[in-house]
Formats: structure tokens, sequence, C-alpha cells
């Protein structure tokens, strides 16, 4: 499965952190997935990094896997 990792779930998985749930965890750990990691997302809305993994999203019909709920405005999947 190809993946689009969002910043604060990428650094989560990095850090071993508790907010990440297993089932992230265990797709952004297993070897037969594509895993794409932006740069930070976290600020303005406006952020252009945000719109690019959106319209990769869109594009390559990719899962985004993030916490955050802004991305279900524009017709993506997300996974958390």
């Amino acid at each position: 499965m190809n993946q689009i990792v969002d910043s604060h779930n990428f650094l989560w998985f990095v850090l071993d952190a508790p907010q990440l749930s297993k089932s992230v965890k265990d797709l952004i750990s297993n070897p037969a997935n594509k895993v794409s990691q932006y740069g930070e997302c976290m600020g303005d809305r406006n952020d252009p990094f945000d719109r690019l993994i959106i319209a990769q999203s869109l594009v390559e019909t990719m899962p985004i896997i993030s916490e955050d709920t802004m991305f279900d405005r524009y017709g993506v999947q997300r996974l958390e």
C-alpha cells in the first residue's frame, strides 16, 4: 500500500511515541508499503506542504496518515 505520512505522525513513529496507533505504526513499519513523508505541515493552513500532500494523495489515490482533521475537507482518505 502506498501512503503519505504527515510530519507529526512520522516523528511519532521515529520517537516511538504513544500517540501513534498500533495500526499506523504497523503500516509505516511494513517494508511492503511505500511511504512518502513531507516537510513540516503543522503550521498555517495555507502551508504549501499541506497542498502538496493533498494533491499527491488525490493524484496517486494514496491515503494520508495524519491526526490532522483538516485533510478531511479535501476528499482524501486519511488514516489515523
